[in-house]
């Protein structure tokens, strides 16, 4: 991944190059859970042997951090989302870049974003809730979308093609629920390619 791709377009010949498609690291993802048992015995692989899974998980604290200083954060690390921790370090939840999209352009919406995170998105995820795409992938997910270090890459690969996510946080364990890393589906990728 040398390019950094997320998307491939898939042309119709090289003379026309009409766009007909797009190869996608979700597609690609749903394509091996298809077919997951032509891809051996590396899906049983524990995420505690997948050391590049191990990695800094950037926070904020939905207590006393805004949606904006959240956001401003995504933007300083340059990472799609945050995992939201409580004041003991527990995550709660994940506030992602996708999720300024439920806001909208409406600027009567945006002094959300100087609302604090846990507002934020329990606001977000009432809008969610009620609006006309709540079926689509937008919708955000009731629980916590996490992952343990004794889960196997079948079963992330199964939870991000299930619920449409891009990424889980890996936490200590279900108890204490300390973010320790992050499983992308291009980790994901990567992981199943080198082996």
């Amino acid at each position: 991944n040398e390019h950094n791709l997320r998307r491939v377009p898939v042309v119709d010949n090289l003379q026309n190059r009409h766009l007909v498609n797009f190869v996608t690291q979700s597609s690609i993802l749903n394509y091996m859970v298809e077919n997951m048992g032509s891809l051996g015995d590396v899906v049983n692989k524990p995420l505690s042997e997948c050391k590049s899974f191990y990695k800094t998980v950037h926070t904020c604290d939905e207590t006393n951090d805004t949606a904006w200083e959240a956001f401003d954060k995504m933007a300083k690390h340059q990472v799609s989302g945050l995992a939201v921790v409580d004041t003991s370090g527990r995550l709660k939840g994940l506030l992602s870049i996708r999720d300024l999209r439920t806001i909208g352009t409406d600027v009567h919406f945006f002094w959300r974003l100087h609302e604090k995170v846990k507002d934020f998105v329990l606001k977000l995820r009432k809008i969610s809730d009620t609006s006309i795409d709540a079926h689509l992938q937008d919708h955000r997910p009731r629980t916590i979308q996490k992952c343990i270090p004794s889960d196997t890459l079948a079963s992330a690969m199964n939870k991000l093609k299930q619920l449409r996510l891009h990424k889980l946080i890996l936490v200590d364990n279900n108890k204490d629920r300390n973010p320790v890393g992050v499983v992308s589906i291009r980790d994901i990728l990567k992981e199943i390619l080198s082996n």
